[in-house]
Formats: structure tokens, C-alpha cells, sequence
């Protein structure tokens, strides 16, 4: 298990995030592909256009957190994000790898529905890696009960 790394896939998406609060999309999918397969590429550069656009819609980007974490190989992990906007949600998926030079991202996806990114597994509860995951989901469900009795 490459543990050490977790601290450096944290970077990864911390160094991003402040980034995008200060300078914008743009940058922050330049740092997001930094030292990865896909820095500099022109269409991941792009994606940077539908933030701009989601910005529009949802106001300034206030916060994210990390959702969930999935190790899906020794040296391959998906972190589950949500981008919080003044109005609203964003979810992504960062998947990042340890290469040589350490952890990089090697694909991401954004969008504003969570089914189109996330896998069912992590919407439904089913599946969690974690066990804060499972306790939030327990609440989740407790309160949707709660929500469905009144």
C-alpha cells in the first residue's frame, strides 16, 4: 500500500482548489493535470470552459469536499468531490495514479448531477469504502425517514 501517498493525493486537490479560488477555472485545471499524462492537452484544457459555465449558474465557488475515496488498485485511486457553489452543487470524480514522480491526476469528470459521475455504489450508500461514509449515509437515511414520515 503506498498510505504516505494519501497526504499527497490530498495536495493534488487542496493545491487545485486554491487555485481555482484565486485564479479561476483555467488554472485550475492546468494544476489539476500538473505532472500527469494529460498536462498541457488541449481538450482537458477545455473542461475549464464548463466550469466557466457553471460559475454562471451557480455563483463563485465557495468550498469542496472529498465525498469518498476509492483505492482501486495499489496505485490507483478515485476521489469523489463536491465542488460547493454559492448556488448550488458540483460533483467530480479525480482519479489519480503513483507514478514515478508520485501522485498525479490521470483523468477527472465534472458535472452537475452526481449520477452522471459518481457511481451508483457511492449515491445509494451501497459499497462505501469508509466508514465515515457509512455513518453519513446512515444519517442521510435517517433523515430522508424522517423526511418521508411527516
Amino acid at each position: 500500500r503506498l498510505s504516505s501517498g494519501v497526504a499527497s493525493q490530498a495536495q493534488i486537490i487542496d493545491g487545485a482548489f486554491a487555485i481555482y479560488k484565486t485564479e479561476g477555472p483555467e488554472e485550475f485545471v492546468k494544476k489539476l493535470l500538473e505532472g500527469g499524462p494529460m498536462e498541457g492537452n488541449k481538450d482537458a484544457l477545455a473542461q475549464s470552459s464548463m466550469l466557466r459555465s457553471v460559475e454562471t449558474y451557480y455563483g463563485k465557488l465557495e468550498s469542496f469536499e472529498v465525498a469518498d475515496t476509492v483505492e482501486l488498485a495499489s496505485k490507483t485511486r478515485t476521489l469523489y468531490l463536491v465542488f460547493n457553489y454559492e448556488n448550488g452543487p458540483m460533483f467530480g470524480a479525480v482519479s489519480v495514479f503513483h507514478g514515478k514522480n508520485g501522485w498525479h491526476t490521470i483523468t477527472f469528470n465534472f458535472h452537475t448531477e452526481a449520477a452522471r459521475v459518481w457511481p451508483g455504489s457511492l449515491l445509494s450508500g451501497c459499497g462505501a469504502s469508509s466508514e465515515n461514509s457509512l455513518q453519513r449515509t446512515a444519517a442521510l437515511r435517517a433523515s430522508a425517514a424522517e423526511f418521508m414520515i411527516r
